[in-house]
């Protein structure tokens, strides 16, 4: 009785299922092995992203206006989400510009019509 095996015991090492926590040198993997990591990636900035609100600054549209655009122009689509918050790449100011001036140009026409 006293010679059974007690899988409990962390000390046992006549347990062939235990190795005290011990690798063996096949598991050894040091750590110059590894390759070096990919440096052009981790020295590259982080991508400018852009609130609604920063689009109606540069474009001088009212931020309801941006907002409509953004909401019903399905090929001007967030680029990422911080929180509820929608962020846009740059060139969505393009995009956005260009919307404006249609709609005020369309506003224009429908203007003249109308005197």
């Amino acid at each position: 009785m006293a010679e059974q095996l007690r899988l409990w015991d962390v000390d046992n090492d006549t347990d062939p299922r235990h190795d005290g926590g011990r690798l063996e040198q096949s598991q050894h993997i040091p750590a110059t092995s590894d390759p070096a990591p990919n440096t052009a990636a981790i020295h590259e900035p982080p991508p400018q992203l852009i609130t609604s609100g920063v689009i109606a600054q540069e474009t001088g549209g009212t931020r309801r206006a941006v907002l409509w655009i953004l909401e019903t122009r399905l090929d001007i689509q967030p680029a990422a989400y911080a929180g509820r918050t929608r962020l846009y790449r740059p060139i969505a100011i393009a995009r956005v510009r260009h919307e404006l001036n249609a709609i005020a140009a369309k506003r224009s026409e429908l203007r003249g019509e109308r005197e």
